[in-house]
């Protein structure tokens, strides 16, 4: 995986790329959103069961 900020973007993504040709495969958002809620939730005294 490849970490890179898209010109013009204000959000990192993380890139998956073949290891022999560099082709681009997939993009991955750089944060997990499901794990950015359980951390806002665990602040709050809550869970996402």
């Amino acid at each position: 995986m490849v970490e890179d900020a898209p010109y013009g973007s204000k959000y990192k993504h993380m890139y998956i790329r073949c290891m022999s040709c560099k082709t681009l495969v997939t993009t991955v958002p750089y944060f997990n959103t499901y794990a950015a809620l359980e951390k806002i939730a665990k602040k709050l005294g809550t869970r996402l069961d």
